[in-house]
């Protein structure tokens, strides 16, 4: 069974902990896990790991996820279509400390057992502190596990901007997330993309103080900026279809939360 056929073919731009977890298993369930080809680690460059492949192999993947920079849908032949979620900034810094701080095979837990989080911030800083979001949709490389990388500037965050606004096929906002998954199905032609929440951590979380919360905006400023413009743009392009995703919108959340609490799952027809 083919189950992407009719369906555009997607490239998605996992950012960490902006719900990614989540849509790479809505993606699976859209195209069939054969058929998804998904760059398995972010401690090898993407770009080799497209080398090694077989140009003719390629072809036959009808989508694509990564937790990876800009740009790599285009070494792939053929039409693609790139789409990411975006989040809130201080709640995704926040996410990620949590995380690393409470998963023992994180190549940063060791450091962030003898730190605070705003000693983490300060001392161990990590692309991921430094405006994350903005680097990805910038272009800019991705290698999680260096001290020396490149900051990002006011010129990435207009190269983000650009490409989240005229090179994206779509993309949404993880405060908005049952919203953003309807764009997606109308954009791509999904069926219901119903969904169980994935990789969700569950343990005692640490809640920034007012200094952390300013110590995270003064170090992702841009991601920021980024996000206001993102919210904003999203906002502006959901308004001209909200007559039909409004509807959509109310069925699929009813939906899938009765799915999710029947611990089933069902394929349905496109939107």
């Amino acid at each position: 069974m083919d189950k992407g056929k009719g369906k555009k073919r997607v490239f998605y731009y996992h950012i960490p902990k902006a719900a990614g977890s989540t849509v790479e298993n809505i993606v699976f369930d859209q195209y069939g896990f054969k058929d998804v080809y998904r760059f398995h680690s972010v401690r090898e460059s993407r770009i080799t790991q497209v080398q090694k492949l077989n140009h003719n192999s390629l072809a036959q993947y009808k989508a694509a996820v990564a937790i990876g920079e800009y740009g790599l849908h285009q070494l792939f032949k053929g039409s693609w279509h790139p789409f990411t979620i975006l989040r809130e900034p201080i709640s995704r810094i926040t996410s990620h400390y949590n995380f690393v701080k409470n998963t023992p095979d994180h190549f940063f837990y060791a450091k962030a057992q003898k730190l605070s989080f705003e000693g983490y911030l300060n001392e161990y800083p990590t692309i991921e502190m430094d405006n994350g979001q903005t680097r990805l949709l910038a272009g800019l490389d991705l290698n999680y596990e260096v001290d020396d990388y490149q900051l990002t500037t006011n010129e990435d965050l207009l190269k983000a901007q650009d490409h989240l606004e005229n090179q994206f096929a779509a993309f949404g906002i993880m405060e908005q997330f049952d919203l953003s998954l309807v764009h997606f199905a109308k954009v791509f032609n999904w069926k219901f993309p119903v969904y169980q929440k994935k990789n969700v951590f569950r343990k005692a979380k640490e809640k920034p103080g007012t200094s952390t919360k300013s110590l995270i905006k003064q170090k992702n400023q841009l991601d920021i900026e980024l996000y206001e413009f993102a919210n904003s743009l999203f906002q502006r392009r959901i308004k001209s279809r909200y007559i039909t995703y409004g509807l959509n919108l109310k069925v699929f959340t009813l939906l899938n939360k009765q799915l999710n609490e029947k611990g089933r799952k069902i394929s349905l027809t496109p939107f």
